[in-house]
Formats: C-alpha cells, structure tokens, sequence
C-alpha cells in the first residue's frame, strides 16, 4: 500500500497569500483610521478603496465607523484638554501679575507713609538747596495756599514712618523745613522699656545722647519721640562708656537719607 506525499507546496503558498492578505487589510484598516481621524486629506481616497467593505451595512463597515468616531472624539479631547491647559497658564499669569499689582500698591502705600495712619498727609516735593541741606533745612514746593490744607508752623515731616522734621517757615507756595538734627535738645525714648531720655543733634542727621552708665542700652535700641506721635527717629549704633566718665554715650543717626529724598509726607502737627 503506498501513500502519496502531501502537497506542501500548495500548503506553503496558501499560508503566504493568507498572511499578506491579513498585513494589507491590516494596512488598510490602519490607512481608513488614520485618514478619518488625523489626515483629512487621506480619508477620501482611502474610503474609495475601501468602499467595497465598509459600503454596506455590515459588521466591518460598522466597526469601522464606530472605532473611527471614537478615534475623532479622542483627538477632539485631546485637542480641548490642550486648550484648557495654555488657558489655565494665562489665568495664572493673569493672577501673578494682579498679586504684583497689589503688593507694589501696598508697598508704595507704605512708602507714602499710608499705612495705618489716622491722618491723610500732604504730599511734597523737595526743592533741593545744598546749602540748606547743610544746615539741616529743606525747602518743599507747598506752602499755606497751594494745597487742599494749608501747611502750618509746627507740621510733622514723615519719610516711611521716619520723622525728619517739623515746618518751620511756610509761605503761599513753599515751605522751610526744620530738621531734627538742627535741635538742641529732643525728647526721645529708647528701646522696649521706653528709656527717657534727651538727644543732642550734632547736625547733618546725626545725634548724641548721654545717659548714666548703669543704664542698659544695647546696640539696635529703636528711639523714639513720645511726644510727637512716638515718631521712629532711628537706632542706637555707637555706644561708649569711659571708666572715669560715670555717663556714657549713645550716638545714632536717622536711617534716611536727606540727599535722595524726592518725596515727603507733611502731618498736621499737634494743637
């Protein structure tokens, strides 16, 4: 009895043309899917050549459909989660530059003198005079008749909290300035137990205090001027004690700087 070898060739051949069928309609399918859903331009010709297995209402024609619907509903999401994104990076740049806006309003509020001040000032400018400067005057551009309140004998001038002065001459359209460092004597307190004491001005927005030696005083004490509103006037910086001198003596200076000055604050002073 005799057996008649199988046809392996025939066999070979139809597993290579089933194979090739399965990567073109896989490569077709792919082609269909991405001219629906990424490459408009490609969808038309590609559904032509597809037309004769997605025309009918079959299986295929439905799955493709349906898988190309949700592809396109995909990149619609995709492409919305996008613009949501670059919208959301606008509306924080938005609010980092309002929260710049109010934090330069506050510190230019707080430059002014503004903050938690009972009192509206009175803004002025200062006309430079180096002369006058020199012996601890200034000169403000407003006087008793070009301003909303007149400028009086005895007002307050305030830079940033930092009493400078008072007025000591006004006129219709200006103002002299007296500085601290030109008084003789001052009433001042210093650091947290409100040490009394006076201080000497040694001009140019210098001052001196003499105290006994037993009195602590530490470097950094704030002083102040009880008696004009506690104004800040400066800090303790040199302190020096003298073994045969039974006092010692604090020297300090006002933390502004006269010659940089543009702006100053002008306070009704007390009645």
């Amino acid at each position: 009895m005799s057996f008649r070898p199988a046809n392996t060739s025939y066999r070979k051949k139809d597993n290579t043309e089933t194979i090739r069928n399965v990567v073109i309609g896989v490569l077709i399918v792919v082609l269909y899917l991405w001219g629906f859903g990424l490459l408009g331009w490609l969808f038309r010709p590609v559904s032509a050549i597809l037309m004769p297995i997605t025309g009918g209402d079959n299986f295929i024609a439905r799955g493709l459909t349906n898988f190309g619907a949700s592809w396109q509903n995909t990149k619609n999401l995709v492409e919305e989660t996008r613009q949501l994104k670059k919208e959301n990076l606008t509306l924080k740049l938005n609010l980092i530059q309002a929260q710049s806006l109010v934090k330069e309003n506050a510190e230019l509020k707080k430059v002014l003198g503004r903050v938690d001040q009972t009192s509206v000032p009175v803004i002025a400018q200062v006309i430079f005079t180096p002369n006058l400067i020199f012996n601890d005057s200034l000169v403000l551009d407003v006087g008793d008749k070009n301003v909303s309140r007149a400028i009086k004998v005895g007002d307050f001038v305030v830079y940033n909290n930092v009493l400078l002065g008072q007025i000591a001459e006004v006129f219709p359209t200006k103002s002299k300035v007296k500085l601290l460092s030109a008084y003789s004597e001052l009433s001042v307190a210093i650091g947290g137990k409100n040490i009394p004491a006076t201080a000497k001005g040694l001009s140019n927005g210098s001052f001196s205090i003499s105290l006994p030696k037993d009195v602590e005083i530490k470097k950094g004490d704030s002083i102040t001027v009880p008696g004009w509103r506690n104004y800040f006037v400066g800090q303790a910086d040199v302190i020096t004690k003298k073994t045969s001198d039974p006092f010692q003596t604090i020297l300090f200076r006002s933390p502004v700087n006269i010659v940089q000055l543009k702006w100053l604050e002008i306070y009704a002073g007390q009645n």
